[in-house]
């Protein structure tokens, strides 16, 4: 996974990124304190809650227009290898490292993929004027992400390095 795929492009080549454990409680439902909107499709987790130790990750710049399920195949790895385990990670990253996702005359979306009740989904966080905005889709999700350089837009996938 350390080299570019045909959607995606790493950012910041060899500086090694980590996110803090978490605890597991926060959920992304509840997560008012970090996100200004929070879309009514996400729902309180079912699923049992569980501590996350330190993670590496790396975060790659969309390059090429593309699916999820394209974006995230392209890096040729089972998906399960790509997938966060808990919503607090999302929280925790878009907390700890909000000067990355904020930056002038830039609007952003960050992906992401989710291990959810059930199977995966991907977490889209969005910097909008005033905050961040987040919402979820189910990886299967066939809207087409572009760049949009009339308005400055770029996308960027987060993905846990897996031992």
């Amino acid at each position: 996974m350390d080299q570019d795929c045909t959607f995606v492009k790493r950012v910041w080549g060899d500086r090694r990124c980590e996110l803090a454990a978490t605890d597991g409680k926060e959920t992304l439902a509840e997560a008012r304190d970090v996100f200004m909107i929070i879309d009514s499709s996400i729902k309180p987790r079912v699923s049992q809650i569980k501590a996350t130790p330190v993670t590496p990750f790396t975060i790659y710049r969309k390059c090429k227009d593309g699916t999820h399920a394209q974006v995230f195949s392209s890096f040729g790895v089972d998906m399960k290898k790509l997938l966060w385990e808990e919503e607090s990670q999302i929280i925790a990253f878009s907390r700890d490292y909000r000067e990355i996702m904020i930056q002038e005359d830039v609007n952003s979306g960050f992906f992401f993929p989710l291990k959810d009740d059930g199977g995966f989904s991907v977490v889209s966080v969005f910097v909008r004027k005033g905050g961040l905005s987040l919402h979820k889709d189910l990886l299967s999700y066939e809207g087409i992400w572009k760049d949009d350089e009339e308005y400055n837009y770029c996308y960027f996938s987060v993905i846990p390095m897996v031992p």
